[in-house]
């Protein structure tokens, strides 16, 4: 008698099925990093000492140069002399004027005592006194003309250029030396587009010659945009210890409460950019705010005080598969926090 054969097929299903069934679900690894808050985003920036705009020092009155004491390359002190000139002819005029200035005085004062004694009319008085007023206008005035043969610094200046040889006439509003006013230096830097719109958020400092930092005071910072986007940046101070041209850096740092996570990390929710933190044992959606993007990172200002944010999930590349796994395999997750 034959033997048939029974089929397998529906066994073999339905073992399958059970295996499945009973399977345990994969594991998923979600990477959480913690974010730094003791160290704020840094940038180190290049400026220089730059001078405010080249001037020189002229010639008020003509003269010969007899002497010169500024040298290029030099700070000259507010006050001090730079130069000397003779201009024998106002000179002279001067002392004319001096001893008129004398004589008018004298006759003054007879005419003082004359009138007193009622012996000299009033018109005849006032004349004697309008040329008594008169010579001491111009004794004054030339007083003055000589006074300025004597070129001094109104400020402290640095000396780039010098004018003029040694017994040499300077005309009136000759230059006899060419620089810069040391209360009109700044350093200056440019933030980048993509930096501009931190300003408000940062601290600048200089870095001294031995590594230390020195705040640069903001009061009064007017920022120029560019054309470009970028934002020119001028801290008003005399730097007195920084030499003219000397490289010198500039360190801005990210105000303590905004945070800096990597681009990658982020994704657009409805238009915003959000992460995934994980708070109090449970994993939040958190929607970023004030938020400025670099090439690959993004700045935030962290007003809900995250901690941390998902790096990364361990077999899993797009947003949509994380929500998958968050909404329908909750118990599938396993939580690293670095």
């Amino acid at each position: 008698m034959p033997i048939r054969k029974r089929s397998l097929q529906f066994p073999v299903l339905a073992l399958a099925l059970t295996l499945l069934l009973t399977a345990p679900a994969s594991s998923y690894t979600f990477l959480f990093h913690t974010i730094d808050r003791a160290k704020p985003l840094e940038l180190t920036f290049i400026a220089r000492k730059d001078p405010g705009g080249l001037h020189s020092l002229n010639t008020e009155t003509g003269g010969i140069l007899r002497q010169r004491h500024a040298q290029r390359f030099a700070v000259v002190p507010a006050g001090s002399v730079v130069a000397r000139l003779e201009n024998t002819s106002l000179e002279y005029e001067l002392e004319q004027s001096r001893l008129l200035h004398t004589q008018r005085e004298r006759e003054l004062q007879r005419a003082t005592r004359l009138r007193q004694q009622g012996l000299i009319s009033s018109e005849a008085f006032d004349d004697i006194e309008l040329a008594y007023q008169t010579e001491r206008l111009r004794r004054q005035f030339l007083q003055r003309q000589v006074d300025k043969t004597t070129v001094r610094a109104q400020s402290e200046f640095y000396v780039t250029q010098t004018f003029g040889s040694i017994g040499e006439y300077m005309a009136p509003g000759t230059p006899l030396v060419e620089g810069y006013d040391t209360a009109n230096f700044s350093l200056s830097i440019t933030l980048p587009p993509f930096y501009a719109e931190l300003f408000p958020h940062m601290d600048f400092f200089r870095r001294k010659r031995d590594g230390s930092l020195s705040v640069l005071e903001q009061a009064g910072i007017s920022p120029v945009r560019e054309s470009s986007g970028a934002l020119r940046i001028t801290f008003p101070d005399t730097f007195d210890e920084v030499d003219l041209n000397e490289t010198v850096r500039i360190v801005g740092r990210l105000h303590s409460d905004y945070a800096t996570i990597p681009f990658a990390a982020v994704f657009l929710d409805e238009g915003q950019y959000a992460v995934y933190t994980h708070r109090d044992g449970h994993i939040e959606k958190v929607i970023l705010d004030d938020v400025v993007i670099f090439s690959d990172r993004i700045s935030f200002h962290n007003q809900r005080q995250l901690t941390n944010y998902l790096r990364s999930v361990t077999g899993v590349t797009r947003h949509s598969e994380i929500e998958d796994i968050l909404n329908h395999q909750p118990d599938a997750i396993e939580i690293q926090v670095r």
